[in-house]
């Protein structure tokens, strides 16, 4: 995939301090519900792939003795990680997860399938879903307004700050097209604590 034009920005997904302050000055002191609710769904004893995993947050919301492992595009959060002794891959997500079929319990991912609605939504939906031995959870932050009508200026705002190295990031998801999306793929959606939803895919 040809490099993004906007990759010498994106300094929210290079510098996982910056992310985080970012993310603190907008949710205050509830910017770790997220990890909160996926974790209720999450079969603890299980091992589990975290896919955008950004620093690895989630995994202080785990068991110590299960089996983590993190998945993300961008360097910066991968040298994170690795700080942390997590174990880690760099991939480019929208040319699939390279990994063997049913190879973790859980796969999870948290706001981050927005970034994929306007290229690789599907495919990176059934690659979770080949993966996943029993089931894929997906927490996103949801809108309850029509995104169309955002400005100009906040969309050029965030596609510099938020940039990835190869796709330039889209808009959140409504609530309905979250639902309409996923259950597309044969998710239930279980959740709807504002302003996030969870879906999730159970294997069969």
């Amino acid at each position: 995939m040809t490099r993004n034009k906007f990759s010498l920005f994106g300094i929210v997904y290079r510098s996982p301090i910056i992310y985080n302050l970012l993310t603190f000055l907008k949710k205050g002191p509830a910017h770790r519900k997220r990890f909160r609710i996926i974790r209720d769904y999450i079969d603890q004893g299980g091992s589990i792939l975290d896919v955008c995993a950004g620093d690895g947050t989630m995994r202080r919301y785990l068991m110590e003795n299960c089996k983590y492992l993190a998945v993300d595009a961008s360097r910066g959060f991968i040298q994170a990680l690795r700080k942390k002794g997590l174990d880690c891959f760099y991939a480019d997500l929208h040319q699939g997860l390279p990994l063997a079929e049913n190879s973790y319990d859980n796969v999870i991912m948290l706001i981050s399938l927005y970034e994929f609605r306007d290229s690789s939504l599907n495919s990176l939906l059934d690659d979770c879903k080949r993966i996943a031995a029993k089931k894929v959870i997906i927490l996103e932050e949801v809108l309850s307004g029509d995104t169309r009508y955002e400005s100009l200026f906040a969309r050029r705002v965030r596609k510099y700050l938020c940039a990835t190295e190869y796709q330039v990031t889209s808009r959140l998801f409504t609530f309905e097209e979250f639902k309409e999306c996923l259950k597309s793929h044969g998710f239930e959606i279980i959740r709807w604590e504002n302003p996030y939803a969870v879906g999730i895919y159970k294997k069969v």
